[in-house]
This record gives C-alpha cells, structure tokens and sequence, in this order.
C-alpha cells in the first residue's frame, strides 16, 4: 500500500470516530468527503461527465439509480391526529399489525 493511500485511510479512520464521538461538523464532513462512496462519485463525475469515460459514466448511471430506488422506496410518515392534551390526558400508541400473507392474497383478490 502506498504512503499516500495510508494517509487516506488513517485520516478516514480518525475523522470518522472523531466526528460519531464529538459530533464536531468538520470532522463530520471530513469524514463524508473520504468516505469510500464520495471518491467513487467524485470519479465518476469528473472523469465520467467532465472526461467522457463511458465506463465512469455508467457508474454515475448506477449511483443516480441507486439513490433514485432509495428515495422510491422510502417509507414516508403518515400524522393520523394531532391534539393539544391537557393536564391529567394521556396519549396511548399501538401499532397495526401487519397482514399475513393469507389475507394479503385476500385483499388483492377482492381489489381485482
């Protein structure tokens, strides 16, 4: 390994548990902006867009796919009722439990 990729990888290490353990934002950015993913983004704009590399511009295809699926699938939050409580009101949360695969198939059935 070379000198200049310890560098890399020591300083990586060190921003990334300095900035989860002090929540400093430069060490938080520093840590985003050596993170192995940032670099393959980085490659793949300037050399894949800026360069004309069509394999760089593929991986920039990828990623853009990649985060496009991600924000798709997202789970959005849902507020169901919003009240002003008062002194001696309480709040009781439950969950809905998820369908079974049984009535799941039972439920597409009787939409189609």
């Amino acid at each position: 390994m070379g000198t200049t990729r310890k560098i890399i990888v020591v300083a990586r290490r060190t921003a990334a548990t300095r900035g989860v353990l002090s929540g400093s934002p430069f060490w938080l950015l520093l840590a985003k902006l050596l993170s192995p993913g940032a670099a393959l983004r980085r490659n793949a704009i300037n050399k894949g867009l800026f360069g004309g590399h069509g394999g760089w511009m593929a991986m920039l295809g990828l990623i853009g796919l990649k985060r496009v699926m991600r924000a798709a699938n997202r789970r959005d939050e849902r507020i169901l009722a919003t009240e002003v409580l008062r002194s001696g009101q309480f709040v009781r949360v439950e969950s809905i439990p998820n369908p079974t695969k049984r009535e799941r198939r039972a439920a597409k059935r009787q939409r189609s």
